[in-house]
């Protein structure tokens, strides 16, 4: 994994995170500030773990940042969250659907 990999992680999480709520949802609000936390957690993960962009939203990095986590139940939810984000805007490709029991599958 690069500097390139990681910078197109914390472009993501960014603009993610600067996506404006039409509805203005405070709930939303803070969901999103929770999973920011999150996902800053998920880009020092990547990077001290040296995962490539490729790997990041695999079933088994997904697993093991649950470990690495503050807050391991909402791992998911913010990451899902994220690829969501990035599947909406086309700036990621979904993944076929894989047996749920393939480690190296992707998470969505």
């Amino acid at each position: 994994m690069g500097a390139e990999d990681i910078g197109k992680l914390r472009k993501a999480v960014l603009d993610y995170l600067n996506w404006p709520d039409p509805t203005e949802n405070p709930e939303e609000k803070q969901r999103r500030g929770r999973y920011g936390h999150i996902l800053m957690e998920f880009m020092m993960f990547a990077e001290h773990k040296n995962i490539a962009w490729k790997d990041m939203f695999l079933f088994a990095t997904i697993k093991r940042f649950r470990k690495y986590s503050s807050s391991p139940k909402e791992a998911d939810h913010a990451l899902k969250s994220l690829l969501c984000f990035l599947y909406g805007e086309k700036r990621m490709v979904p993944h076929l659907v894989h047996k749920s029991s393939d480690s190296a599958a992707p998470y969505l």
